[in-house]
């Protein structure tokens, strides 16, 4: 049976890239930056009850060294970085009496550090 009610939802969110980088000697470039990423919000289209998903929003810091040596024979590379996720969708199997539903999610804010 098909439910008669629409259901609408607006998922926007601005996103962007702010990076800077200095060339500290013609081997060596430092850089920065910090980004912010969106991912839709959605319904779930098998479970037609359960309010929409909201959107997942990622901001993303990033440190990082990038150097070459020897006539440019040997590269070394360093970075380091902090992801900080809010409202994160994550796809969850729910097992049924006879088929597997696969339903989005959102979790609760998560950090993410190498």
């Amino acid at each position: 049976m098909l439910a008669s009610e629409t259901r609408s939802a607006d998922f926007r969110k601005a996103t962007w890239r702010l990076a800077l980088d200095h060339q500290f000697t013609p081997d060596v470039l430092g850089y920065v930056s910090d980004n912010r990423g969106f991912k839709s919000g959605a319904f779930n289209t098998s479970v037609y009850t359960q309010p929409a998903v909201k959107p997942e929003v990622l901001d993303a810091y990033e440190i990082g060294l990038k150097s070459e040596y020897f006539d440019h024979r040997f590269r070394a590379n360093l970075a380091a970085y902090y992801y900080q996720y809010k409202d994160l969708q994550v796809t969850e199997l729910v097992a049924g009496s006879d088929f597997v539903l696969s339903e989005r999610v959102n979790e609760t804010p998560s950090n993410s550090q190498p």
